[in-house]
C-alpha cells in the first residue's frame, strides 16, 4: 500500500476507483466498503484508493464538540494496510478543502490529482461545502467528468442497527466492549506511554504499569477488563488485567489506567499496547485495602480463564 500525506503535490499515477470518508475506527461496514471498492477497482482494471482525513472534518467545524477518535492516525494506518488497497491518501482536513464547494472538489482533486474513475461510496455519501455533493448530482457531475458511482446497496448492520463510528463510540463509552468489539471487527487497542503511578498495586502485591491514554481516543468507561500487552514493541502479548478508574478506593481522584501483567515479572517499559478482549466488572469502592486485595486478586484468577 503506498501511503499519500498530502494533496498539493500528488500527480496521478494511474487511474483509481476512490472512496472518500473519516473512516474512524475502520469498522466492518468500513470494511465491507472497502471489499466492495476491491472489486470495483478489479472488475474496471483500476486502482484501489481510499482518501481520508488525520482527523474528523467534523472537529474542524465543530471543535468545541470534537468526540474522541477510535483510531489515531497512525492505527488508520495500519488498519488500512490490511485491508489491501493499492493507495491511502491521510491527509489534514483544512480551510482549503472545507471551503470548496462540491463539484470543484471533485473535478480538481478527485479527478484531476487522484485520477479518479470510479467513486464507490454507501447509501447515504454526501461531500462538498454544505454536503451539497450528494450520490444524485454526483452521478451527474460524472457525466462531463468522466467517472462513474459505485453504492453499497446497503450498509453492515450488527443487532439490527447499521454499524458507524458513533455507535461504536458509544458502546465503549458505555461499557459494552463486545458490542463494541464486533463492530469493530478485531478487539480494541490503545497504546501509550508508560508513566509512574502511585505504586498503590505494588503495595497491595499486584503490581501494576500505569499508561498515559491518547487524549484524542476514545477512553472506554470505568472498568476491570480482560487484556493483552505488548511491551516496547515486543513480539508477545502477555496475560493482563486491566483498570480504567479513579482509585478512590485508595483515595485517587482523577481517572488512571493502569495493568497488571498476569503469571510474568516484568521490567517497567516505555511503551505498552493493550488490547481488550473483555469487560469483567464496573468500578468499585472498597472501605479498606483488605477488601481492595481480595477482589484484585480475585480478577486476576478469573480473568486468567478469558485471556
Amino acid at each position: 500500500m503506498h501511503i499519500h500525506h498530502q494533496l498539493s503535490d500528488t500527480k496521478v499515477l494511474s487511474q483509481m476507483a476512490l472512496a472518500v470518508g473519516t473512516f474512524d475506527g475502520v469498522h466492518c461496514g468500513h470494511l465491507e466498503l472497502i471489499k466492495t471498492l476491491r472489486q470495483t477497482a478489479a472488475e474496471n482494471h483500476l486502482q484501489s484508493a481510499v482518501l481520508t482525513f488525520v482527523d474528523m472534518p467534523y472537529c474542524y467545524f465543530f471543535p468545541d464538540q470534537c468526540p474522541r477518535l477510535l483510531t489515531l492516525a497512525e492505527e488508520k494506518i495500519a488498519r488500512f494496510a490490511t485491508t489491501g488497497i493499492d493507495h491511502l491518501w491521510i491527509v489534514p482536513f483544512n480551510q482549503e478543502i472545507a471551503s470548496q464547494e462540491y463539484d470543484a472538489f471533485v473535478k480538481s482533486t478527485l479527478v484531476e490529482k487522484l485520477g479518479m474513475r470510479m467513486l464507490v461510496a454507501g447509501p447515504d455519501f454526501a461531500l462538498g461545502k454544505g454536503r451539497r455533493g450528494d450520490l444524485t448530482a454526483l452521478r451527474e457531475l460524472g457525466k462531463s467528468l468522466d467517472y462513474g458511482v459505485k453504492v453499497l446497496s446497503q450498509k453492515y448492520f450488527y443487532k439490527d442497527a447499521a454499524v458507524s463510528s458513533t455507535r461504536t463510540r458509544a458502546a465503549l463509552e458505555e461499557g459494552s466492549l463486545q458490542d463494541a468489539n464486533a463492530m469493530l471487527g478485531r478487539n480494541y487497542r490503545f497504546r501509550g506511554k508508560v508513566i509512574s503511578g502511585r505504586g498503590w498495586g505494588r503495595r497491595l502485591g499486584m503490581p501494576t504499569i500505569n499508561v498515559a491514554f491518547p487524549a484524542r481516543k476514545v477512553l472506554p468507561a470505568p472498568g476491570v477488563y480482560a487484556a493483552r500487552a505488548r511491551l516496547d514493541d515486543a513480539a508477545e502479548w502477555l496475560p493482563a488485567a486491566l483498570s480504567i478508574g479513579d482509585n478512590s478506593s485508595v483515595g485517587g481522584h482523577e481517572i488512571s489506567v493502569e495493568f497488571h501483567v498476569i503469571g510474568h515479572t516484568v521490567a517497567t517499559p516505555k511503551l505498552a499496547e493493550v488490547e481488550m478482549i473483555a469487560w469483567h466488572r464496573a468500578q468499585q469502592h472498597f472501605e479498606n485495602l483488605d477488601l481492595l486485595a481480595a477482589q484484585m486478586q480475585r480478577d486476576v484468577e478469573e480473568i486468567k480463564l478469558l485471556v
